[in-house]
């Protein structure tokens, strides 16, 4: 019997592994495709559906989602084509419903877990529902949704993304920022610890990285303690004076006393240990103690010296077209923060200095659709008068779309009438609106601007003859002085 030589035994064992590994795609590219959303779903014109990074898009016309064979949704308009991912989300505003396609995990009070594939239709948004998409990826669902300080506040829904870092991007129609601090999202029966992935049903704590895993590597940051002896006793009695009661609550007090915003990154109840600013050189829990003269004298002194506390932190954003609406928090009782500078990052910069007794700014002239870095940073003058220069929060957000419209409203006696409604946070210098009769160009008719931007919109008609497509387009449109493009247009067809 002929044996192998060992070149002919490596050489068949290369073969057999490419053969093996063949097998091996082959089984892999036909379990994707048996498992592929072979079904077609309508949606209807006026519904809005987010892409893959998260961006709301306005459907204008009756459009497909369906999913490919790399297990994406996509959505067909058309002749464009737009990736959606994982999952497609799409809200009905007429309706109020959501749609999920795709793989959900819908999370019960009790701790259960329930599996929908393919379509998943929520119709009450007004109930609590807590679903998790994918890794890092969730969907809330409820009457109210906002974080702890109420800086953000929406309904309906909201979608939550976390990157590997923890940092956190919310969306919706409304909502479209971005957050680098750690933050608590709460409905009207749980509250969604978004960092750590953790959700609490009332004193229930589900760890949401047990479902299909996460890729999340956000660690919190513990609380350091500083424990002396004298901090671990309460301080009973300073000569010749009254004993002082529970200097553990004056502990605490002085640790709410430096954030009452509650904006440095710091949870409500789970089990986190509250930080003790403990004075040093002499001194406990933030009270001087004496060589045993004059303590009355001392006490009194060291009262009066211990600083007041002091904050500043962004509470939120509002983005519109061209602006954002900043909401901010300052505590400053001593005069301790020199200037206070929010500065604007992006296609266009800007740096503010703030009024400290103001709550609120509204940055204008900005880009439609682009995405900003805001940041609040200080100037502060130390005890010794000299001045630092420190960076207390930022944010990242996207100002939102224009939001104008061209409406048909209905045709008699060879007129077609429509309204046309201006974005009021984006108000053009002027523009006209071009009438299309089976491609080619009928006539056109200069805006009544101040009409548009009213709540009724404008309202006209134009003459028509007979054809089988009419199409209504916004043109020659000029907003500060330049012109720009903008590609709106109503659309109807006779059959």
């Amino acid at each position: 019997m002929r044996t192998l030589s060992a070149g002919n035994k490596k050489v068949f064992t290369i073969f057999a592994a490419i053969i093996v590994l063949i097998i091996g795609v082959l089984v892999v590219a036909l379990s994707c495709v048996l498992t592929i959303d072979k079904e077609d779903y309508t949606i209807q014109a006026n519904s809005i559906v987010f892409d893959k990074e998260n961006n709301a898009m306005e459907v204008k016309e009756n459009g497909t989602i369906y999913q490919k064979w790399d297990q994406n949704y996509y959505l067909k308009m058309g002749k464009e084509e737009y990736a959606l991912g994982k999952q497609a989300i799409v809200y009905l505003p007429n309706r109020n419903k959501v749609y999920v396609y795709g793989n959900t995990f819908e999370v019960q009070p009790k701790g259960e877990i329930t599996k929908i594939t393919k379509e998943t239709e929520i119709g009450d948004l007004k109930r609590d529902r807590f679903f998790k998409l994918e890794d890092r990826k969730y969907l809330v669902v409820g009457a109210e949704i906002k974080n702890q300080t109420e800086s953000i506040r929406t309904k309906n829904y909201l979608m939550i993304q976390l990157d590997k870092s923890g940092n956190t991007l919310l969306s919706n129609q409304e909502v479209n920022m971005k957050t680098i601090k750690p933050m608590i999202i709460t409905t009207s029966t749980y509250q969604f610890d978004v960092a750590n992935e953790k959700l609490y049903f009332g004193e229930e704590e589900i760890d949401l990285k047990k479902i299909i895993g996460s890729s999340n590597e956000y660690k919190e940051v513990e609380k350091q303690i500083n424990d002396t002896e004298e901090e671990k006793k309460d301080i009973q009695q300073i000569e010749g004076n009254e004993p002082i009661q529970n200097n553990q609550n004056n502990k605490e007090n002085q640790n709410s006393g430096n954030n009452p915003n509650g904006a440095n990154g710091s949870y409500p109840s789970h089990n986190k240990q509250d930080q003790i600013n403990a004075g040093g050189n002499g001194q406990a829990g933030g009270i001087q103690v004496g060589n045993g003269q004059n303590q009355n004298q001392n006490q009194n002194q060291s009262q009066n010296k211990t600083p007041l506390s002091k904050s500043i932190n962004l509470r939120g954003i509002t983005p519109r077209s061209s602006s954002l609406d900043i909401q901010y928090a300052i505590l400053d009782p001593e005069n301790k923060y020199q200037t206070i500078i929010l500065d604007i990052q992006g296609d266009i910069q800007k740096t503010i200095a703030l009024d400290k007794t103001q709550r609120n700014y509204i940055v204008t002239g900005l880009t439609p659709n682009s995405e900003y870095k805001v940041t609040l940073a200080y100037k502060e003058i130390l005890t010794n008068n000299t001045v630092v220069d420190g960076i207390e929060d930022t944010m990242i957000v996207r100002t939102s779309k224009v939001s104008d419209s061209i409406t048909i409203t209905k045709m008699a006696q060879n007129r077609l009438y429509f309204t046309y409604k201006m974005d009021k946070n984006y108000v053009y210098e002027s523009a006209k609106i071009g009438f299309y009769l089976d491609g080619a160009k009928q006539g056109e008719m200069d805006i009544d601007i101040q009409a548009a931007v009213s709540s009724q919109g404008w309202s006209t008609s134009i003459e028509y003859s007979y054809g089988n497509e009419m199409i209504l387009k916004l043109e020659n449109v000029r907003y500060e002085g330049k012109e720009i493009k903008r590609d709106l247009q109503a659309k109807l067809k006779m059959y």
